[in-house]
């Protein structure tokens, strides 16, 4: 129960960072949360976008294990 919680919660932090790295990088609030001014996110904006397709992987795979832990999963090699 509590492994679910924190695969979820995980999971839903690693979302948040592709939403601030792919669409509110260059916003005021996406600047604030990596502490750049306007023009270094304009300079970085492509870098920020492939930085967060990596991250939506990792966030694509804690959904994964999310599922994985709320069906009880249990590897072969469990007695």
């Amino acid at each position: 129960m509590i492994a679910t919680v924190l695969i979820g919660v995980v999971a839903l932090i690693h979302a948040y960072i592709v939403v601030l790295e792919m669409v509110l990088w260059t916003t005021p609030r996406g600047r604030h949360a990596f502490g750049m001014n306007a023009e270094k996110a304009e300079e970085t904006k492509v870098l920020a976008a492939n930085q967060a397709s990596t991250t939506g992987f990792w966030s694509l795979g804690w959904r994964g294990a999310f599922g994985s832990a709320s069906r009880g999963f249990r590897s072969r090699s469990s007695s």
